[in-house]
C-alpha cells in the first residue's frame, strides 16, 4: 500500500457488493484486514466475511439513510445499471441508479463524515481521441454515458471531497455478472467463435490491481476524478489474442471484426475509450500495469461466462 492513512481495522461499505467489482472489492478488503459491509438486492454477496445488508437503490431516502447511519470510514458506490444497451432502453432507470442513487449515497456519507468513492467509466467521451485525461470535458454518445456523466456531476455537487474513479476492468466475476475475460474464455473453451473488434480500443486493468490502487487512493485522501486503468491502449481483438496466448485458447476462433457491424449492439459505443494514467501514476509513484501484467493476474480456471458483458 502506498504511504497514507492506515486502513487496517477501518470499516468500508461497498454499495453493490454482489456485482462484478463489488464481489472482488469485498474479498480484497477483508483479506487486507479492512472490515467490510456490502449491500445487495437481486443477488447474494459471495464473500462469507462481508456483512450483507439489503438495500433498494430506487428508494433514494433509504439510500441516504443507509450511508448516513452506517458511519463507515468510507463508502464505495460500485452499483448501478452497467449494460449499455439496457441503459439505452431504460434511460430513466439508468439515471436513477447511476446518478440519483449515487448522489443520495454521497449525501449520507458526507453527513456521516465517510469518504465517498464513485466508480465511474471510460465511456464518457465520443471516442475520437486516445488516452483521454481527466480534464477533458465529457462528450457522451449513449444513455449509459450520459447517466454516468450526471452521476459524476451530482456526486461532486453533493460532496466536493468525493473520489471519482474512471476505469475499465476485467477479472473473475460472479456467475450472474461475468467480465469481458470471463465471456471470452467461456466461449473459446466451448469452441465457439467470437468477434474481436479491431476498431474498439480501451486500457483494461485486472480487478485485483484496480482494488489495490483504489485502497491506496482512499488512504491518501485523493479527491475528484482520476483515471485508474491499464497503461496500455489495445483493441478488443488484440486483448482477445493476448488472452488466448496466456491461457492456451484457440486463437483461430477469434474473428477480426468491426464494431460497426456488430448486430447485437443497439446503443452507439465510442470506438476509443483509452484513458491516460499519468495522474494516478504520479500520485502513487508507480506505473499502471500493462495488459500482459493484468492478464497474468487472472484465475487460469476462470469460469465460463455465457452472458456478453457491456
Amino acid at each position: 500500500m502506498t504511504a497514507g492513512k492506515d486502513l487496517s481495522g477501518c470499516r468500508i461499505v461497498v454499495i453493490g457488493a454482489s456485482g462484478l467489482l463489488g464481489t472482488n472489492l469485498c474479498r480484497y478488503l477483508e483479506q487486507a484486514g479492512i472490515r467490510t459491509a456490502g449491500t445487495c438486492h437481486s443477488h447474494r454477496i459471495l464473500d462469507p466475511e462481508t456483512e450483507a445488508l439489503e438495500l433498494d437503490l430506487k428508494d433514494l431516502g433509504a439510500v441516504e439513510r443507509f450511508t448516513r447511519t452506517q458511519r463507515a470510514d468510507a463508502a464505495i458506490y460500485a452499483a448501478g445499471l452497467t449494460s449499455v444497451d439496457a441503459c439505452e432502453e431504460h434511460p430513466e432507470l439508468a439515471f436513477a441508479l447511476n446518478a440519483q442513487a449515487a448522489a443520495a449515497a454521497a449525501a449520507g456519507a458526507a453527513a456521516a463524515g465517510s469518504k465517498f468513492v464513485y466508480i465511474s467509466t471510460d465511456h464518457l467521451w465520443d471516442g475520437t481521441r486516445a488516452m483521454v485525461e481527466e480534464t477533458t470535458p465529457p462528450a457522451p454518445v449513449n444513455a449509459y454515458a450520459r447517466s454516468k456523466v450526471e452521476g459524476e456531476r451530482m456526486v461532486a455537487a453533493t460532496d466536493n471531497t468525493a473520489l471519482i474513479v474512471r476505469t475499465n476492468f476485467f477479472g473473475d466475476g460472479p456467475p450472474w455478472r461475468p467480465s469481458l475475460s470471463d465471456w471470452m474464455v467461456g466461449k473459446l473453451r466451448k469452441g465457439v467463435a467470437i468477434d474481436g473488434f479491431t476498431d474498439s480500443y480501451f486500457t483494461p486493468i485486472h480487478i485485483s490491481r484496480l482494488t489495490d490502487f483504489l485502497v491506496d487512493l482512499i488512504a491518501l485522501g485523493v479527491e475528484g476524478p482520476i483515471n485508474v486503468a491499464g497503461s496500455e491502449r489495445i483493441s478488443k481483438y488484440g486483448f482477445a489474442m493476448k488472452l488466448c496466448a496466456a491461457m492456451g485458447l484457440p486463437a483461430d476462433l477469434v474473428r477480426p471484426a468491426s464494431i460497426d457491424d456488430a448486430a447485437f449492439i443497439h446503443a452507439r459505443r465510442p470506438k476509443d475509450m483509452s484513458l491516460s494514467t499519468r495522474k494516478v501514476s504520479t500520485l502513487l509513484s508507480l506505473a499502471m500495469p500493462s495488459v500482459d501484467e493484468s492478464i497474468g493476474s487472472l484465475n487460469m480456471k476462470s469460469k465460463t461466462g455465457d452472458i456478453a458483458p457491456k
